[in-house]
């Protein structure tokens, strides 16, 4: 039994000089540490919480704005500073044009022989061009009078009375365009002005 008391007692001499030289890893916490650190943590929580619902709130309204955005673009194709959108549906000119007007464009005017080339490519689509207020004056969906046309041979040719201009390949991209019935449900072409 000796032995076993030496034991205890070399631990009750380490324990003591433990406490003396060295501070405890673990000491106990006060009442008021206890409190803080608890009140810290909670405080770290309700921010956390706080944050995950700000970026909810931004995710779901960047989702909603895009879709949006997607949904009124419908597939638009940029070319200098212009929007342009091509149908996949046929209307009439005039519903053609409704169409565009509802989604802030209108059926494309041609301004430039850049602009003449890059369009060539959709065949047999409406453009924003027709001489219907007056015949042989064709105006732009704008009110300007048109300057340039990029005519096919032998048009426009007022055959049974033809007021509005298409699009209509068959032989050069640059003199593609075709007068025709503005009753006729084909394609069309909108333009809007490109966001900056």
């Amino acid at each position: 039994m000796e032995m076993s008391d030496d034991i205890y007692a070399n631990a009750e001499t380490i324990r003591n000089i433990k406490s003396t030289s060295t501070p405890d890893q673990n000491p106990p916490n006060s009442q008021g540490k206890q409190h803080s650190g608890g009140r810290n943590y909670r405080l770290t929580a309700v921010c956390l919480g706080l944050l995950t619902i700000l970026l909810l709130t931004v995710i779901t309204a960047i989702g909603i704005y895009y879709n949006g955005v997607q949904n009124n673009t419908m597939d638009w194709i940029r070319f200098h500073c212009s929007c342009y959108y091509v149908s996949n549906e046929i209307k009439t000119w005039s519903e053609s044009r409704q169409y565009c007007r509802a989604r802030g464009a209108d059926l494309v005017i041609i301004n430039s022989k850049e602009e003449q080339m890059f369009l060539s490519g959709f065949q047999n689509r409406w453009i924003g061009l027709t001489d219907d207020d007056e015949e042989g004056t064709w105006k732009w969906v704008d009110g300007t009078t048109l300057i340039t046309g990029y005519w096919r041979s032998g048009q426009p040719d007022d055959w049974y009375n033809e007021d509005c201009a298409a699009i209509q390949k068959e032989m050069s991209d640059l003199y593609s365009w075709n007068d025709a019935s503005c009753s006729v449900a084909i394609h069309w072409i909108c333009e809007k002005t490109a966001p900056l």
